[in-house]
């Protein structure tokens, strides 16, 4: 009688962590993501506040002064989503290499409107609920922007549009 092979049994999945060189890259990866060191120091700012509160203005001066800046980040992002949108362009930062290079109107003045718009919005949100913690958070905010955000696309934006692209890193500044 012949004998039949056993087929072999699975491997065993491994229960080890990841290499340290796949977790730097799941994080890069993930910081990477514009919306993801917003959200961090977000939920650090209101776990730190729900803890520790730390107040800086009375009530009915937050409140007013919250909605002004809010009034100023809607504005300055209505103002770069129009240059964007006058331009042709379809505002998608993930696709640089079929943009143009948009170097008038905000662009002008800072490389990176949008983010600017965006934590000025987020700074007018913890000023309406009087929340230091949320101010203080902008700090690692723009490192954790500048650092998993802003310069891969820089790299990307100087891969695509080459000299062109380098005048206007040398003439204008990535924030204000």
């Amino acid at each position: 009688m012949k004998k039949v092979k056993e087929p072999h049994p699975p491997k065993k999945q491994s229960t080890a962590p990841a290499a340290p060189n796949e977790l730097k890259r799941l994080v890069r990866y993930y910081l990477g993501e514009a919306y993801t060191p917003f959200l961090l120091c977000f939920l650090t700012s209101i776990i730190l506040h729900t803890y520790i509160p730390l107040s800086f203005l009375p009530k009915f001066i937050s409140i007013y002064m919250g909605l002004i800046v809010w009034g100023v980040g809607l504005g300055c992002v209505y103002w770069t989503f129009r240059k964007i949108y006058t331009e042709g362009h379809q505002w998608d930062p993930l696709k640089i290499e079929s943009h143009n290079l948009i170097v008038t109107g905000p662009y002008h003045y800072t490389r990176n409107p949008m983010f600017i718009s965006f934590i000025i919005v987020y700074l007018s949100f913890f000023i309406f609920v009087d929340n230091f913690w949320g101010i203080i958070s902008i700090l690692p905010l723009i490192k954790l922007l500048n650092i998993f955000v802003i310069k891969p696309r820089e790299v990307k934006f100087r891969e695509a549009h080459g000299e062109v692209y380098d005048e206007y890193h040398r003439c204008t500044a990535r924030w204000i």
